[in-house]
């Protein structure tokens, strides 16, 4: 008889555990009424280049606390947003250094500290490149001549006329540079003390924007404007915009 028994109370406490364990991994992992998901922009990363990861989390029954992120994969967590509602749709943005394939981990953690993880793999390919150039506008209300003056857009002490509106515009080529990469430019503007030859003061509106890509897919990204005016004092004759920008 006591051998009989044996077998079958060794299994009986086997399976016990071994629902146990299973059991306790997934109220970690998945508890109920938690969800997770990693959306990517773009879905074909490059390196050099902002990624933008969006963590939508919901937590009906409990809540949520925090959503975390691991943009590489190597167990820490790299940014957290704290939070206390029932659903989120947390933005995250990372740029890669190398090329690669990265497993992106994230993990919501509800109202009784309860974490629900999802991963998703994400291939990182090379660097792509896009023209960018600059456009200068500028216009006067008593039809005054303003101008773009020095480099970088013309030689030193050189000023040429600009038009008052986009198609008008003076634009120059800044060269050719990766997506999510900084870049920065100054420009000096002028204009004479009087319109057209006359004895008539006036003023100008001066305004220079990065434009990333070529016709028909141009994305004007940053803006910068100043102004000039022989009609107040102090006089001013020259004017500076200084814009800086990330290559969309």
């Amino acid at each position: 008889m006591k051998r009989q028994a044996l077998p079958t109370i060794l299994f009986a406490a086997i399976g016990f555990a071994w629902f146990g364990c299973k059991e306790s991994q997934e109220v970690l992992v998945h508890p109920a009424g938690t969800e997770v998901s990693i959306t990517v922009e773009p879905e074909a990363a490059a390196v050099e280049e902002p990624t933008l990861f969006t963590v939508h989390a919901t937590s009906a029954l409990n809540g949520l606390r925090s959503v975390s992120i691991d943009f590489t994969g190597d167990g820490k967590w790299d940014e957290t947003q704290e939070l206390d509602a029932p659903s989120v749709a947390a933005v995250f943005s990372y740029v890669y250094p190398a090329v690669g394939g990265f497993t992106v981990r994230a993990e919501a953690r509800d109202g009784n500290g309860v974490a629900t993880l999802a991963t998703l793999f994400l291939s990182v390919g090379e660097a792509r490149w896009v023209p960018v150039s600059y456009l200068m506008i500028g216009s006067s209300p008593q039809d005054g001549v303003c101008s773009a003056h020095g480099p970088p857009a013309l030689n030193q002490g050189v000023s040429t006329p600009l038009g008052g509106e986009l198609e008008t515009g003076v634009r120059r080529p800044l060269g050719t540079f990766a997506h999510g990469a900084r870049i920065s430019l100054s420009q000096m503007f002028d204009q004479w003390p009087y319109a057209n030859g006359q004895d008539v003061l006036y003023s100008c509106q001066y305004s220079m924007r990065f434009i990333a890509g070529e016709p028909p897919n141009e994305l004007p990204f940053r803006l910068g404007t100043c102004t000039t005016s022989s009609r107040e004092i102090p006089v001013r004759l020259t004017c500076i915009i200084a814009l800086e920008g990330i290559v969309p």
